[in-house]
């Protein structure tokens, strides 16, 4: 039986409200976009990437912290190029690592479940585009793969294998590479121009012998399908900032963003969105900063709380820090870490003044 919430009283009833309150301010979903290209190229794959086709390709490198709900960036460095054309879809990564002799490969045998232990790449598309199933690959160093079909959120299909998928990897001066081709064949779905699929690329590492992960869509996971970012089949050339928007606004339930080199593509209502400049956004979150440090000041005062005092503090130095930063997408994501962190800390400090 749930019980009103009028009949909470004193104490209770404001720590719900506190609770309430800190839920309501979680941020909107942040999205990425990539256009895969038709080039009529068929590169040999072999892990050396020597062919122009890929250097036609653009390549994506921004990569958030993996299993993170906000968008805190990733510590690999990592970039991936795609293309397609009648015979399939093409896939290139490139995995930076200061510490490459120590990459661990171990794993040899194919769909062994263990072969994320080992540094690898996990491969997502979801040619429906809903965020409930997809088609998964696994590959690592030494050529170990695994292959698997999520039908749905209830149902995997672990015997599922797609033959005919290649792919080798090679070393280079501080990075490792994977080149892969799907077949159609195979994959169910050939896109057709101007389609959207959802997908992500999930990369592990434990060359510094600790775990370390990434990946390209904020909280995208095998867990988290309905995170995974979007990919636009084009035969043309590279669609305009507006164009991306209207793709995204109309297919893509709200509330949205979309970090561009300048700002962030913005959609807040079903088929609508709008442009804000880099600039526009750390404007207001700075002034939502200012206001979370004023009021922390206030309670750490009241509390004579030390710790959040040294806390407090330390969080001022680091704000100072990267309002100095150079402005763009990074900056803000930066900024609005450094507004969870204070918001932690008022909230800690409020419910602590509440309970006094």
């Amino acid at each position: 039986m749930k019980i009103p919430f009028i009949i909470l009283e004193g104490r209770k009833c404001l720590l719900l409200f506190l609770f309430f309150s800190a839920a309501v301010f979680s941020q909107s979903r942040i999205l990425s976009f990539y256009q895969v290209s038709y080039l009529e190229e068929n590169p040999q794959i072999d892990g050396y990437l020597r062919e122009n086709c890929w250097q036609r390709c653009p390549r994506a490198g921004d990569f958030y912290k993996y299993w993170e709900t906000n968008p805190v960036r990733g510590e690999l460095k990592t970039e991936f190029m795609m293309f397609y054309n009648e015979r399939g879809l093409y896939f290139a990564s490139v995995n930076y690592d200061d510490y490459l002799e120590k990459i661990k490969a171990t794993r040899t045998m194919r769909d062994d479940p263990e072969l994320w232990t080992d540094d690898c790449n996990e491969i997502y598309f979801d040619p429906e585009g809903k965020g409930v199933g997809y088609l998964g690959f696994v590959v690592n160093f030494l050529g170990a793969k695994m292959d698997v079909r999520q039908i749905d959120t209830a149902n995997r299909d672990l015997s599922w294998n797609l033959e005919n998928w290649e792919y080798k990897t090679s070393k280079g001066d501080g990075y490792w590479v994977v080149e892969s081709f799907f077949p159609w064949s195979e994959i169910f779905r050939k896109p057709k121009e101007g389609q959207l699929w959802m997908f992500d690329l999930v990369r592990y590492s434990f060359s510094t012998g600790k775990f370390r992960g990434v990946s390209w869509s904020c909280g995208g996971s095998n867990a988290t399908p309905g995170k995974f970012g979007y990919l636009f089949f084009s035969r043309g050339k590279e669609i305009s900032l507006d164009r991306i928007g209207e793709i995204l606004a109309r297919e893509v339930s709200p509330v949205w963003e979309l970090p561009c080199p300048e700002g962030f593509l913005i959609c807040q209502d079903k088929g609508k969105y709008r442009f804000l400049r880099s600039e526009e956004i750390i404007t207001a979150e700075k002034r939502k900063a200012e206001a979370l440090l004023r009021q922390i000041e206030g309670l750490s005062s009241r509390l004579k709380n030390e710790a959040a005092a040294k806390e407090l503090e330390r969080l001022k130095a680091e704000f100072s820090e990267k309002i100095k930063g150079p402005v763009g997408a990074g900056q803000v994501k930066e900024i609005r870490e450094l507004g969870e962190k204070l918001s932690a800390l008022y909230w800690d400090l409020k419910i602590e003044e509440v309970l006094k």
